[in-house]
């Protein structure tokens, strides 16, 4: 396979080695959030063996809008197909990366889900998580959840 050249910043390096299940990253603008999130995505979906994980956004405009390029920049040499329409990401071990909207839940339901990423979640509603995508996490052993821009909900010290 492949090699992936994963570089991170010394702040996403703490985030990525912390065993915590959901992690919570309380960040500024330009910090590296969405290339932490992709990079997440991508190694989280390799080891998925065809499984399903998702990067949610309040909208799936905004979803695209933050993290299409980016994936696709970063999994180029693993990619097997993508979808412009659809927003998904197959990779060449089966997975798939999803991008949604948090505006249209119904678009997530019934999924396992092996990995989530919810990005400006202050700009959520709080049943998305705690209705459908929590749910979809609950029958996986080992799960990481990010919650990125959790403001409203918790407060952290800055990363």
């Amino acid at each position: 396979m492949t090699e992936l050249n994963i570089q991170l910043l010394d702040w996403q390096k703490q985030v990525w080695s912390d065993d915590t299940r959901f992690k919570i990253v309380a960040a500024g603008r330009r910090t590296g959030k969405s290339r932490l999130a992709a990079w997440m995505l991508i190694v989280n979906a390799l080891q998925a063996d065809k499984g399903h994980v998702f990067y949610v956004a309040p909208t799936q405009g905004q979803a695209r809008d933050i993290m299409w390029q980016t994936l696709l920049e970063l999994a180029h040499p693993i990619v097997s197909s993508s979808h412009i329409n659809n927003l998904q990401i197959k990779l060449v071990n089966g997975a798939t990366i999803s991008l949604k909207g948090a505006d249209r839940p119904e678009t997530m339901r019934g999924v396992s889900l092996k990995f989530l990423v919810m990005d400006e979640y202050a700009d959520m509603k709080p049943e998305v998580f705690e209705q459908i995508l929590r749910p979809a996490l609950a029958d996986q052993k080992v799960v990481h959840c990010s919650l990125v821009h959790l403001w409203d909900v918790i407060t952290l010290r800055p990363v």
